[in-house]
């Protein structure tokens, strides 16, 4: 068990259920430059829920209404269930989950050189 602390999260929908999550972080990255936000932490969020991919990062930025194909929410803080999986590719993440929703959490770390940490985490719902 984990606790997730509160967010705020800007997303787009994911067409690759979620392989396409590295674009997709730029995209949004490049949008909070835009809106005059900033990343609170280092994660990419890929979500898994209700047959939709949606991929996320946790913002630092007011509520405002954003068109088209941007999503904007917040997370309360909540307790859930997580596993650390190691995989060398995406698909390989994804056969390891035996859920219908869950939510890869994906770390960049430099610690001495560029590292990831893939975490799956249940209930972030």
């Amino acid at each position: 068990m984990i606790v997730l602390p509160n967010m705020r999260l800007l997303g787009l929908p994911s067409t690759e259920e979620g392989r396409d999550w590295v674009d997709l972080a730029r995209k949004i990255d490049q949008k909070l430059e835009s809106e005059g936000w900033d990343l609170s932490e280092e994660t990419t969020l890929v979500e898994f829920r209700k047959g939709e991919v949606k991929v996320y990062r946790p913002i630092i930025g007011g509520v405002r209404e954003l068109g088209g194909p941007w999503i904007l929410t917040d997370r309360t803080s909540l307790r859930v269930e997580s596993r650390v999986i190691e995989a060398d590719y995406w698909e390989d993440i994804l056969d390891e989950i035996d859920e219908e929703e869950f939510t890869v959490l994906l770390k960049r770390r430099y610690e001495g050189g560029l590292s990831l940490s893939v975490e799956v985490v249940f209930s972030f719902f």
